[in-house]
């Protein structure tokens, strides 16, 4: 006996999926009929645990890195090294895996980045010195950097217009909670077994979760539209009707008819890669997408790497930190679902200059506390609009570009990124070491200043748009 999902004519889809009967609707028009249904919440939780690695493996090291340079005897310079070393891979295999992405396809990157940086992460546990642990890290940051690109194009073309957003914030959600329930562990760990043990059974930790997203991820199916864009019809249609099948299938009933409005077309087929970026409609896009991630991952990591050790300057220990750490990190929970319905609501473009401006205002006002109230205060409002802005332009950048280049517009703005991320912390304890944290913060303040006046001046507007008619 078939599978349902496999039957062409389950659930009532059988009219658009024979294959002796081709559709004359255009893949858009038959995703964006679909009702929202169980199977692409369940899509929507795999690609999550895909971006939840990513932060948790990101934000730990924050907190880790002051245990990390106790043990390793790191000077101010060599932590920044430290801190970097992953950005760094995430640069690079952010833009190779976006360019492989969108030449081999999404799941193909997503099954296979997670043996890289989980073996790395293994690795790094059992570092030596600064090069060593900063050479792991590199590797480990290929890794991470591969799934981005892959994971937001997949939320950008299986999910309906009207539920991008929303889908990104919850996938936030879902990061930040891992985060707070990994700054924990890593708070019981360093305490129970000490520093040097501490840290790097978190790195063991993060090999372990290779493993089990490894497993999470084997029933991830291909973007129907990335056959398409790559001329591989046949495939596409296939793809279409197992999504098809399978939302039928958790929907119960018969699914809606598509409808036609005359004004989507199907998706330009052929490989894209780096030249189309830079094609006639294209290269602004690419331009002002660039320019905004680099100046908010130039100001977010270098806030963000230096946070725990921030505290632990300012007078606490290294676990009194590390506490202080979850709840500001507790901040950034609601961030990501507020800042999903507020762009379904509002549009993308006001929230997120209204999540910079906002930022810029509690960047400022971190680098100037000196309470434990007002250092707790202002850090959880700084990082609940870090997770505003880092959801927003997650959910906003792969809907600027065409399926056949959304890999790699979205690689290169990250790589771009982290090159800023890179710079960041290295640029952080130059600031610090001149001017202090105050100083280091203002600058940071100001770069997420002029990232919202970059948006109101070149960012377009996607809200409730097919991503075909975007790309048009």
């Amino acid at each position: 006996m078939k599978n349902k999902h496999e039957n062409p004519d389950h659930h009532g889809v059988g009219h658009l999926a024979r294959p002796d009967r081709p559709t004359a609707y255009s893949l858009s028009e038959r995703f964006e009929r679909l009702p929202f249904t169980g199977y692409q919440r369940w899509l929507a939780v795999i690609l999550a645990t895909c971006f939840a690695a990513d932060a948790v493996d990101l934000v730990m090291l924050s907190y880790l890195l002051s245990a990390i340079t106790l043990d390793l005897g790191l000077t101010v310079q060599q932590a920044g090294i430290a801190g970097g070393s992953v950005f760094a891979g995430v640069g690079v295999g952010a833009t190779a895996a976006g360019y492989l992405s969108d030449r081999f396809g999404r799941r193909k990157i997503l099954i296979h980045s997670m043996l890289i940086w989980g073996t790395a992460s293994l690795l790094t546990a059992f570092s030596w010195d600064i090069w060593s642990f900063s050479f792991f890290r590199f590797v480990t940051g290929l890794g991470l950097g591969a799934e981005l690109p892959a994971v937001f194009a997949l939320v950008a073309e299986i999910m309906p217009a009207n539920r991008r957003a929303s889908i990104s914030g919850w996938m936030h959600v879902a990061s930040q909670s891992s985060v707070v329930l990994f700054t924990l562990a890593s708070f019981g760990v360093i305490s129970l077994i000490g520093t040097s043990l501490g840290w790097r059974a978190m790195f063991v930790v993060m090999f372990v979760v290779a493993l089990a997203a490894l497993y999470i991820r084997r029933n991830l199916p291909e973007s129907p539209r990335w056959y398409e864009a790559s001329g591989r019809h046949d495939e596409a249609e296939h793809a279409m009707r197992r999504f098809e099948a399978a939302v039928a299938d958790a929907y119960g009933k018969p699914l809606p008819s598509p409808k036609s409005d005359g004004k989507v077309a199907s998706a330009i087929t052929g490989h894209g890669g780096f030249r189309t970026l830079f094609a006639p409609g294209y290269a602004q896009r690419t331009l002002f997408a660039w320019s905004l991630w680099f100046l908010f991952l130039l100001a977010y990591y270098g806030i963000s790497v230096w946070v725990g050790k921030f505290l632990v300057d300012r007078g606490m220990s290294i676990t009194a930190s590390i506490g202080t750490g979850v709840l500001i990190t507790m901040a950034g929970i609601p961030a990501g679902w507020i800042t999903g319905q507020a762009m379904e609501r509002f549009g993308r473009k006001i929230v997120i200059i209204i999540a910079l401006l906002c930022v810029a205002v509690a960047a400022f006002l971190y680098g100037q506390a000196s309470t434990y109230v007002l250092v707790v205060a202002a850090g959880a409002a700084m990082h609940f609009f870090l997770v505003s802005v880092a959801t927003a332009i997650y959910a906003y950048t792969p809907e600027l570009f065409p399926t056949r280049a959304r890999s790699t517009g979205l690689g290169t703005a990250s790589t771009v990124g982290r090159i800023a991320a890179v710079s960041g912390p290295l640029l952080i304890s130059a600031l610090i070491l001149k001017w202090d944290y105050t100083g280091a913060f203002i600058a940071c303040a100001l770069c997420f200043s002029a990232a919202a006046l970059l948006v109101w001046w070149f960012g377009p507007e996607t809200q409730d748009r097919s991503i075909e008619d975007i790309s048009s």
